[in-house]
């Protein structure tokens, strides 16, 4: 049994590793539970690197799960059981993968009871000793100690956030992204536009349009289908469209109580439209969402990843700060790089690290060298391209903004699978470039310090998060932070959430 006063406390500035090496500690009595890195081992006491400082702790009673655990300090046994609640059955399908996953690293054995699709209980047993734990996953009762639902990537104030605060950084908050979606606008084939703009899309669900004659299509009257009252459907679309325009749905609005009925009733009603996840299209019409400046996103995976794609939501896993050691071993594991691979269930996607296609960039350079602008915007596209050519953009894109619990997860998980990328992927040698991009409507010289300022302090804060890329010398890759303004938007900067999604931080790296 540890003591309080056994803990030798030798306060530092180090914040904690990236997660790849990091490890959970936990006494059996429950009183030290720990996450980061283990420095030094000597049999006796371990000296422990976390987010807030280093800590010598005495290794008796002490359990540990990771890939760095010392052979007689980690898990060869497991028990205890973790309860998920999740919004709909759906989502039993993105777990299901990232459990196993956990399974497999702590060398156990997992087998199913249920229809995955559906609630399901998932036992994990160590053969060589009889070990046992459950995971069970319900829709049906909400007391789970880990609540797993959809949430909106990006809602409220149409502002451009400070991104260079980075307050909100914490390791240890509740939230934590473990996969991510997107609604989809379909329409009945009769509908002859292909895109849509966010301002319309309110504008037919708020009763205000109620023609698609008005858009340039067909003499039809528009019949809007939308999830019923009370689903996380219907919350996270007007987290999204509604209420960033200040509009109601309308009484007039037909509900329907599954994605694949709104998608049936495009094939059934001329002039229906809709929104349904990316595995329940069926026959129906994909409309694009077109912004006021021509600029068009499509619901694809690299637009969803980055957060380009404004209808893009996260599978968002929330606690109470209660998890039993098995539930903070499964969240370490499952928002790895390696997890994330995993995340395949249609209609959902994995955050694992990717880079741009070729044909996208270039097409996205060549718009924005088409477009005019004054002497100082030319002059900073002009750094961008410089400064990026030869270099491969990543998925990795932040954009943190204080009391954004959404955003702040999404770029904690960022900073995880970024590290783990270049530790992986053979950049001995490389340049990582963060790139800033301001909110703004005009390149002003304003917007160009607000983007470097941006870009300085997303690289800081992920060189705080991986100090093994910070120190001089030994770092096998080199950082690069730049900011170019307003230029080479990814939305137009007068529509809802505009200069939400303009405002970033990419990620480049030059092998």
């Amino acid at each position: 049994m540890l003591n309080r006063s056994t803990i030798i406390a030798v306060l530092c500035c180090a914040p904690s590793i990236a997660l790849s090496d990091s490890v959970l500690l936990q006494s059996t009595d429950g009183f030290i539970d720990l996450e980061g890195e283990i420095l030094e081992f000597n049999g006796d006491i371990i000296t422990f690197k976390t987010s807030v400082g280093t800590v010598k702790v005495p290794a008796t009673d002490l359990q540990c799960i990771g890939a760095t655990c010392p052979p007689e300090l980690a898990v060869t046994t497991i028990d205890g059981e973790l309860a998920i609640s999740v919004e709909n059955t759906s989502l039993t399908t993105v777990l299901a993968p990232l459990i196993e996953t956990y399974g497999s690293s702590i060398d156990a054995e997992v087998t199913s009871e249920g229809i995955i699709e559906a609630n399901s209980t998932f036992s994990l047993t160590t053969p060589e000793d009889g070990g046992s734990a459950t995971i069970s996953v319900s829709s049906e009762d909400a007391t789970g100690q880990l609540s797993v639902r959809t949430a909106a990537a990006f809602s409220g104030s149409n502002e451009p956030l400070p991104l260079g605060n980075w307050d909100g950084v914490d390791t240890t908050a509740p939230e934590s992204i473990l996969a991510l979606t997107a609604f989809v606008v379909v329409a009945s084939p009769s509908v002859t536009i292909n895109s849509i703009s966010m301002t319309d899309l309110a504008a037919i669900y708020s009763g205000e349009i109620t023609n698609w004659s008005e858009f340039g299509g067909p003499d039809l009257p528009i019949i809007p289908f939308l999830r019923e009252n009370g689903s996380q459907d219907r919350t996270d679309f007007v987290d999204i469209v509604m209420a960033p325009q200040s509009k109601d749905v309308s009484k007039d609005a037909v509900s329907v109580n599954t994605d694949k009925g709104i998608a049936y009733a495009m094939t059934s009603f001329d002039g229906g439209i809709g929104v349904t996840n990316p595995s329940d299209i069926a026959d129906a019409k994909v409309l694009d969402i077109q912004g006021s400046c021509e600029i068009v996103t499509k619901p694809d995976e690299f637009e969803i990843k980055t957060g380009q794609y404004p209808l893009t939501r996260a599978v968002l896993a929330t606690h109470s700060g209660d998890l039993p050691f098995i539930g903070k071993g499964f969240l370490q594991v499952a928002k790895t790089n390696e997890s994330q691979k995993l995340i395949t269930p249609s209609g959902f996607f994995g955050q694992n690290i990717e880079t741009e296609e070729d044909d996208r960039r270039a097409s996205r350079l060549a718009d924005a060298m088409q477009s005019e602008g004054s002497l100082i915007e030319r002059s900073s596209l002009l750094a961008m391209v410089e400064a990026t050519l030869d270099a491969d953009r990543l998925t990795s894109t932040f954009r943190f903004a204080e009391n954004d619990p959404v955003q702040n997860a999404w770029g904690r998980a960022e900073f995880q699978r970024l590290s783990e990328y270049l530790e992986e992927g053979g950049f001995e040698g490389g340049e990582v470039i963060f790139a800033g991009f301001s909110g703004g409507s005009e390149n002003t010289q304003d917007a160009i310090e607000t983007s470097v300022a941006s870009a300085n302090a997303t690289l800081a804060a992920f060189l705080e998060y991986a100090p093994q890329f910070s120190t001089e010398g030994s770092s096998p890759v080199s950082f690069t932070a730049a900011g170019f303004g307003s230029v080479n938007p990814v939305a137009c900067h007068a529509d809802p959430m505009g200069p939400r999604l303009n405002q970033r931080v990419e990620v480049w790296v030059r092998p």
